[in-house]
């Protein structure tokens, strides 16, 4: 009987311990993926401020060409070129802004997808 009772504690042992590997192994994946999601999160800010920047000089483009449009409108020379110049630079302001966008996006669900996925392995486990 108490080989039995001596067997019974050591598979209880091991199984302890498993379950403490496992776990163990659980939080270690989990603060990878939680590495994983802060590094690609930042990479999309670098990558977001570059777009800002973009997107500023752009901006800045806009005013300076929709100025002399003005001033040319003002004098009552309306030049074709300016126009265009202004349309152009007004499209780039809407590209950089939409690109940015969806940087930002992606970044956001590139850091949400592996914890989701972590969520719903442990949801299933469960």
């Amino acid at each position: 009987e108490a080989r039995a009772a001596e067997r019974v504690l050591q598979a209880s042992a091991t199984e302890a311990d498993a379950a403490r590997v496992a776990a163990e192994r659980r939080r270690d994946e989990a603060v990878a993926a939680e590495s994983d999601a802060r590094t690609r999160l930042e990479e999309a800010g670098k990558e977001r401020q570059g777009m800002i920047q973009r997107e500023v000089a752009a901006e800045e483009a806009v005013s300076t060409r929709n100025a002399a449009l003005r001033e040319a409108n003002a004098q009552g020379v309306g030049e074709p070129e300016l126009i265009n110049r202004g349309l152009e630079a007004e499209l780039e302001t809407l590209r950089a802004a939409r690109a940015a966008d969806a940087a930002e996006a992606g970044a956001v669900l590139g850091a949400l997808s592996p914890l989701l996925a972590e969520a719903t392995e442990e949801g299933t486990q469960a």
